[in-house]
């Protein structure tokens, strides 16, 4: 299971965040109302520090537009070769990018070929030059006997009516070269990963099956998504045009099946899309519980409970899911007056902050569902089979070679036991760990009111405790054990000497230590023999890790049952937010735990910082942040330097990577 994502492209396996920048930013409404002052805009480089949330979040890909220079709300282009300057200029949009893909994060963009805005070079022509310009073929329908609001003396087809939005002649060799070329500055300008195609279900087909071959050549897995709300979806993904398109379908049945309790209207959606003879056969819809375009989901349910079970299933079916900016805070908003602005709201980065805290049950929900995505093979690539289906009760299974995942939800207001059909075999629940057999072909379940559950067989072992609250047998290393089966206690581990991470944490300036009690093993740390550094360590090489970890660095105290903590200091911070610190002397055994704790350090400027923990493996050094685990060989400067470096690009100082090795 551990290498399936290298056998299917990337967006395969993708969990998107999308993000309206000129909203999010708050910039003038329009173009004429910019000034430069002071030189580019820096909100691309405000967006970096967005990364670690988007982290946080389980997001793979980002969906970020419109960028091009544009006269307003972003989609009346007037300069295809630049971003937008009220976001900032072309090199901080590079360094954007540069600093996802660091984090493992593919940026798409909007392509906006439909049309332009009246101030593209092309237009400005035709309306300077009229029948004698070159370009005057560059637009649909161009009339020179009639007129419009503008008074350009001629009329023009334009999409929607809207003539601030003259509809380019997509049949029109030069035209669709120009488009080209445009698509091949993107990548090599700003090494983009796909591209989101604006009003896609009316572009030229014979344009869009050029730009996939185009697509084809010009970067591995070169992703393009179209903008369709309505029609046969296959007409745009298949092998010869799009590799997806939006799910408009899915996405009305998600709100209102839950609305109207009707999950028929849901399974039915997937059945038409996604079943035995379905229409998407060869690739998968772009999954969205909100957009730029729609009202805010939580204006759109009647009962904000039925939010989870939504971004549940949304995750869950075959699709490509994604969160709208603002969408993991549950914000409101609604269209109104012609007015976009209450569905792209201006966002700054201590809102994010704030929100965070305000919704952490909702966003830690999300997260855990990107974390499904990532390690469960089945959400992905898995075939997906309806299980038990009422108006109030779903279940389906997602299912690939030996792993089997059975996604449950209950839309009533009530407690509902189910049971769901599926194989022979034990079942885990993904988020508690709970076990449920599978006896005679049936799974029974009880769900609370508004609830869902995922369970998983086979592929996947579940890592966290077990239902009573006791650690896991095996998170014991055998060698720790003594011959009854329980963990023996070295004579020397409970100490209160300093360790080399203990050096490092001594060292910051204004920095007063004091001791606090510990319970361990009975002792307290004040109890625990006296030895040296030197004789702690050689105790404590028999671990996996070694290290120190700030207990006020994690959102979460789930990954402290990951640890086993042999002394414990008070240290008063002088120049530091929180002033108190607790400084937490560990071992780790599990493999995976860098990871794991690198989805709960924080990254909050108002909960002081990017947090970093810094520890040894063996003869590896390992700094973790908030997404990121870094490590190097001891002895290796190169790498060592490397490290520090990507540590100054996250806000680490010099003097906080003053670590032991």
């Amino acid at each position: 299971m551990s290498n399936w994502k290298e056998n299917c492209a990337w967006y395969e396996s993708a969990v998107f965040y999308h993000i309206y920048p000129l909203g999010m930013c708050g910039v003038e409404k329009h173009r004429e109302e910019y000034q430069e002052n002071g030189g580019p805009r820096q909100h691309f480089a405000q967006m970096e520090q967005l990364i670690p949330h988007m982290k946080r979040l389980g997001v793979t890909a980002l969906y970020i537009g419109p960028c091009f220079e544009s006269e307003g709300h972003g989609y009346e282009t007037i300069d295809y070769y630049k971003v937008d300057a009220r976001l900032g200029d072309n090199v901080g949009f590079r360094h954007f990018v540069d600093a996802c893909h660091a984090a493992e994060i593919r940026v798409v963009v909007d392509g906006v070929f439909n049309h332009s805005g009246r101030r593209f070079f092309a237009f400005e022509e035709l309306r300077k030059h009229r029948e004698g310009s070159p370009y005057r073929d560059w637009y649909c329908n161009v009339n020179f006997g009639g007129n419009n609001e503008f008074n350009d003396c001629f009329s023009y087809e334009a999409w929607h009516g809207y003539n601030i939005l003259p509809r380019l002649n997509l049949w029109n060799r030069a035209v669709r070269d120009y488009l080209l070329d445009v698509i091949r500055f993107w990548v090599k300008e700003f090494d983009i990963d796909g591209i989101r195609l604006d009003c896609a279900d009316v572009l030229n087909f014979d344009f869009m099956k050029e730009m996939r071959q185009l697509a084809n050549t010009i970067k591995p897995q070169f992703w393009l998504m179209g903008e369709v709300i309505h029609g046969d979806y296959s007409r745009w993904v298949n092998r010869d045009i799009l590799h997806s398109v939006t799910n408009y379908e899915l996405h009305k049945g998600l709100y209102s099946g839950h609305n109207d309790h009707n999950y028929f209207e849901i399974a039915h959606s997937i059945r038409r899309l996604f079943g035995d003879g379905g229409l998407v056969r060869e690739g998968k819809l772009y999954t969205f519980v909100e957009n730029h375009d729609v009202n805010r989901l939580i204006n759109k349910v009647k009962d904000p409970a039925h939010m989870k079970n939504i971004y549940l299933i949304a995750y869950t079916l075959p699709g490509i899911p994604s969160i709208y900016y603002g969408g993991e805070f549950r914000l409101s908003g609604v269209q109104a007056n012609g007015s976009d602005d209450a569905i792209r709201p201006a966002l700054s980065l201590s809102d994010y902050a704030v929100l965070s805290e305000k919704e952490s049950d909702f966003v830690e929900f999300l997260a855990m569902l990107g974390r499904a995505k990532d390690e469960l093979a089945a959400l992905s690539i898995g075939k997906y089979e309806e299980r038990l289906l009422t108006n109030r009760q779903f279940a389906y299974a997602r299912v690939w070679n030996e792993q089997t995942v059975l996604v449950a939800a209950n839309n009533d207001e009530n407690p509902a036991d189910i049971e769901i059909r599926a194989q022979g075999g034990e079942y885990v629940d993904y988020m508690t760990g709970k076990k449920y057999p599978c006896e005679n072909g049936k799974v029974s379940v009880k769900l609370a009111a508004h609830s869902g559950i995922l369970l998983v067989a086979g592929g996947w072992e579940f890592k966290g405790e077990e239902e009573n609250g006791a650690k896991e047998e095996e998170k014991v290393p055998e060698n720790k054990r003594n011959d009854s089966g329980e963990e023996k206690v070295p004579e020397n581990e409970n100490t209160n000497a300093g360790s080399e991470c203990d050096k490092a944490s001594k060292e910051s300036d204004g920095q007063e230590s004091g001791r606090v009690e510990l319970e361990n093993n009975g002792k307290t740390a004040e109890e625990s023999p006296k030895t040296e550094a030197g004789e702690v360590v050689d105790n404590l090489c028999g671990h996996r890790f070694c290290g120190v970890l700030i207990k006020e660095s994690i959102n979460t105290e789930d990954i402290l049952d990951e640890i086993e903590v042999y002394n414990m200091r008070l240290l008063k911070q002088a120049d530091r937010r929180p002033r108190y610190q607790t400084a937490l002397y560990f071992t780790a055994d599990g493999e995976d735990f860098p990871q794991k704790l690198s989805r709960v350090m924080i990254a909050d400027p108002d909960r002081g910082g990017n947090w970093f923990a810094d520890f040894k493996g063996g003869d590896v050094k390992y700094i973790v942040l908030r997404g990121r685990v870094l490590s190097y060989r001891i002895g290796d400067e190169a790498a060592k330097a490397a490290v520090r470096e990507e540590c100054r690009k996250r806000g680490v100082n010099d003097k906080e990577m003053n670590w032991e090795e």
